[in-house]
């Protein structure tokens, strides 16, 4: 039971912590607009008008109406917001590196990277098909959601969204977590971390393909004993969506088109590499 409640409350921790990091850095960052930024004062006043009515909105109507006011304020607070705080927690994972015998991060060679690439597509794609299955009127939460972090300033979304977002993903959930749980048991902690890791992203469709590739990111940086397979994976599906939402009309397409890409390099490094063993 010790043990149990332990693992929980640092898996619960460090969430907090992560969440309290964020709180914190957009609290400092709107502090920081409103008062040296009159160009910014203009612009959330205009943003969020809609508050100041004296219409009656229902939960869903408020929900949307904030997530398109915050899209609206992604490159000044959302992107920095999700960037700051990643680069904090990946701070402590630097200084908790140290501290430890254990590497956590090892190298791995181009024929492995190549395969996690080709494992990010494949799953991308997957995930992109069953997304065009579901009903439209199921989507608008999903939509803004991650209109909210897709919109903005193109080089500050593929830096963001495509890399820090999953590297710090990936040592908060699979490292800080992942470790904390363990000591209750393996399967537990796979299980808690892939649930946490839906839960943090605030809708039901996000948060159910969010669990099952916390599930697939857990087992295989277990397998591998090492954080940096998850976070190519991570970064592959993220990116690719980035690239794709700005690039290609036909999402699947593009996906089909990145895949293609990355199954044939990954083969051309598997060849040489056979040839260089050849020889």
């Amino acid at each position: 039971m010790k043990r149990f409640i332990k693992g929980n409350a640092g898996c619960i921790g460090w969430l907090f912590l992560y969440v309290g990091i964020e709180v914190g850095v957009a609290i400092g960052l709107f502090a920081a607009y409103l008062t040296y930024s009159v160009n910014f004062k203009m612009d959330f006043l205009e943003i969020f008008s809609w508050l100041a009515t004296e219409k009656t909105l229902s939960d869903l109507e408020y929900s949307l109406n904030m997530m398109e006011s915050l899209v609206k304020l992604s490159d000044e607070i959302i992107l920095p917001v999700i960037g700051i705080s990643g680069v904090i927690i990946c701070s402590l994972l630097v200084i908790s590196s140290r501290k430890s015998d254990k590497k956590i991060i090892k190298k791995l060679n181009r024929q492995q990277i190549g395969r996690y690439m080709v494992i990010g597509s494949w799953l991308n794609l997957v995930i992109t098909i069953v997304l065009y299955m579901i009903p439209e009127r199921f989507m608008e939460t999903y939509n803004s959601s991650v209109g909210m972090v897709l919109t903005g300033n193109y080089l500050l979304v593929v830096l963001v969204a495509g890399i820090i977002g999953p590297i710090t993903e990936e040592v908060l959930f699979r490292y800080f977590q992942f470790n904390s749980c363990k000591a209750i048991g393996l399967r537990y902690a796979i299980l808690a971390t892939a649930l946490s890791f839906g839960a943090m992203h605030g809708n039901w469709i996000q948060g159910g393909y969010a669990f099952v590739l916390g599930l697939v990111f857990a087992i295989v940086n277990n397998r591998e004993d090492n954080l940096l397979p998850s976070i190519i994976i991570h970064i592959t599906i993220n990116l690719s969506s980035v690239l794709i939402s700005r690039n290609w009309s036909n999402e699947i397409a593009g996906l089909v088109a990145y895949l293609c890409i990355f199954y044939a390099g990954y083969l051309l490094i598997q060849r040489k590499e056979k040839l260089v063993e050849a020889i």
